[in-house]
């Protein structure tokens, strides 16, 4: 579980090896990557290749809760 601050310039950018999937347990969640911001709410999920440079911050009126899954090969790997 993890709780992105409310500022980006908190979170750095990562990239790392693997596919990422982040799920919002509650709260609300803006992650950017790919050269674009989506916003996700409690329920909403993500999946992405992880060596695209991302990062998240918390966005509403609580603070977020995700669930971010990593795997260490990408989608298809054997």
């Amino acid at each position: 579980m993890i709780y992105p601050p409310a500022d980006f310039s908190a979170s750095p950018v990562k990239e790392h090896e693997g596919e990422e999937m982040l799920f919002v347990h509650c709260g609300e969640v803006e992650i950017a990557f790919a050269g674009q911001t989506v916003r996700l709410a409690a329920g909403d999920a993500v999946a992405f290749d992880a060596r695209i440079p991302h990062r998240t911050r918390s966005v509403g009126e609580e603070p977020a809760q995700a669930l971010v899954v990593v795997s260490a090969a990408p989608a298809g790997a054997q």
